[in-house]
């Protein structure tokens, strides 16, 4: 029995797999992947997806201001990335990405 190849599967910030809890903003400008990029400056506010799979990463927008999240996979410990303001917006940023897992289910919170 042969295993099929690992999948890349990119999930937009507005899919409903994505369970928001707190203040986001909506946004987003034809250079986000699918126009969209949502954001939170209140502490507090969180983001889940829950996903099948090995491996997962988590790219974005960074604005004009200065950015922090704290990213925990399953009950691993947090872990925080702090991003300087850039002089001008970047898109795409790689913000964080995990080890491989082993397979089947897992929750990242940020």
């Amino acid at each position: 029995m042969s295993q099929e190849p690992p999948q890349l599967i990119t999930i937009d910030d507005r899919d409903p797999q994505l369970k928001y809890t707190g203040s986001w903003t909506d946004a987003g400008t034809s250079a986000n992947y699918q126009s969209t990029t949502s954001e939170s400056q209140r502490s507090g506010s969180t983001v889940r997806f829950t996903f099948n799979g090995t491996f997962v990463a988590v790219y974005g927008t960074l604005g004009s201001t200065a950015s922090d999240a704290t990213y925990q996979l399953d009950s691993n410990p947090p872990i925080n990335a702090t991003f300087p303001a850039p002089s001008y917006p970047l898109n795409n940023v790689p913000f964080w990405s995990s080890d491989i897992v082993s397979p089947g289910g897992h929750t990242l919170t940020i």
